[in-house]
């Protein structure tokens, strides 16, 4: 379904030239309680309903392909390649074994991996999102997910996703890290009954082949994490000795999934040395040019994203190349230096604070800027984007480092954007609208 640009744009203008973009700084505005306030712009917001397309996806279905061909080799019972829209597929467990392994488990069975099994899973993980187009897994739950392989971020197809109000796939997180390790781990959940997720993070234990209760690998998950993984300087020798002695009886492999798409391994628990953890893959799984978040860094660009926040739903998203959109991306690299010096004033030397009564405000859209191949926030080499809402709201603005709805939707916490916001919204006039 196609739409016409002028006519939404027409009505929505006044929104988005007041919707706000950029700014951001890693300074958490000192805060006292406040009430969620909504903002009232019924009065200027467009209804989009009939702008966003119904099922309109790149992939018109994720469900498992019908093999073509099961792989062969260690753990390739599992694996079948196919083709897809003519896109080479690999897929990771058939509907019918991922029953089999449900049923199996309410019977009591117990699976195990080894650490060797593990680390294959890993390295093979990566090297199938270097080979083929889409992975598609299943999980226990029977939720099949498709995730684009590397080629994906150099193809056509990606180029196609920012084409303003006609955008292609939302479905796909642009976070190629992030989908590897999401994969590794779905990988581990159905072959390994001894995994644990909690509030300190994800864990594989390897070589466990006695069956051993959730309490009990709840136990070991939280003294094996803070004795190998989390930095405990300043107490450290105070309790070394309860952990030692809790992880004695543990001469298992543990791996961790931490933050961000990292994973870390222990050979032994009960070694007794906390600096015995290796970080896998610590330059990333796959070619620098793509290991950032959310857009590739292949050069420097900038990607616009407009958000309906109501529907949750993004309405549209624009890429400036830094070769044929140089101007505009070397201005906005310019205003972007600008506000990160702002924003390294502090209140004393002329940072505004945001009002507190304004922290927690929500328009009804928002606008999300992702600066690619600049230069981060106190100069750390990282996507780094803000986000800011409309009218009142140009000024006000907060980080983004990933996407999605859940994280556009975080309250303001900096100030400074009016400058970004402003030449964003020109630039959204410009590209969104036809005479």
């Amino acid at each position: 379904m196609k739409f016409s640009k002028r006519l939404f744009f027409r009505s929505a203008l006044s929104l988005l030239l007041a919707v706000c973009i950029l700014a951001g700084g890693l300074m958490l505005m000192g805060m006292t309680e406040t009430e969620d306030k909504a903002v009232d712009t019924d009065s200027y917001a467009p209804d989009v309903s009939d702008l966003i397309p119904e099922e309109e996806s790149i992939i018109t279905d994720t469900t498992v392909p019908t093999p073509q061909e099961q792989l062969s080799g260690k753990f390739g019972q599992y694996l079948f390649t196919s083709e897809l829209e003519g896109k080479s597929v690999v897929s990771i467990y058939s509907a019918e074994q991922i029953s089999d392994f449900v049923a199996r488990r309410e019977n009591g069975e117990w699976f195990t991996l080894s650490a060797e099994d593990m680390l294959f899973i890993i390295d093979d993980t990566v090297k199938l999102f270097k080979t083929y187009d889409l992975v598609v897994i299943t999980d226990l739950e029977g939720n099949t997910v498709a995730y684009p392989g590397v080629k994906f971020y150099s193809s056509q197809e990606y180029k196609d996703c920012f084409n303003g109000l006609e955008f292609g796939t939302n479905e796909y997180s642009f976070d190629i890290e992030k989908d590897i390790w999401q994969v590794i781990k779905t990988r581990a959940i159905v072959l390994n009954s001894a995994s644990y997720d909690n509030r300190n993070g994800f864990c594989v234990f390897t070589d466990i082949e006695t069956p051993v209760t959730e309490k009990e690998l709840w136990y070991v998950n939280d003294f094996a994490i803070s004795y190998y993984f989390h930095d405990m300087t300043n107490h450290f020798e105070t309790y070394r000795g309860l952990y030692e002695e809790t992880l004695a009886p543990y001469g298992i492999g543990m791996f961790y999934f931490g933050s961000g798409s990292s994973i870390e391994y222990v050979e032994q628990l009960n070694c007794k040395d906390n600096t015995a953890e290796v970080k896998l893959y610590s330059d990333g799984f796959i070619p620098a040019e793509l290991d950032f978040p959310k857009y590739d860094t292949n050069g420097k660009s900038v990607v616009i994203e407009v958000w309906d926040m109501k529907a949750e739903q993004m309405v549209a998203r624009l890429r400036l190349e830094g070769d044929t959109d140089a101007k505009e991306v070397s201005d906005l690299e310019a205003l972007w230096e600008e506000f990160k010096n702002y924003t390294y004033l502090g209140t004393d030397n002329g940072y505004e604070r945001v009002p507190v009564e304004d922290y927690d405000a929500v328009s009804d859209y928002r606008v999300a800027v992702f600066f690619n191949g600049f230069e981060g926030h106190h100069g750390f080499k990282e996507v780094v984007s803000i986000r800011f809402g409309a009218a009142a709201y140009q000024n006000y603005c907060q980080f983004h480092f990933g996407g999605g709805f859940d994280e556009i939707s975080e309250p303001h916490q900096l100030s400074g954007s009016q400058a970004i916001s402003e030449y964003v919204n020109t630039i959204l006039k410009d590209r969104l609208t036809q005479d």
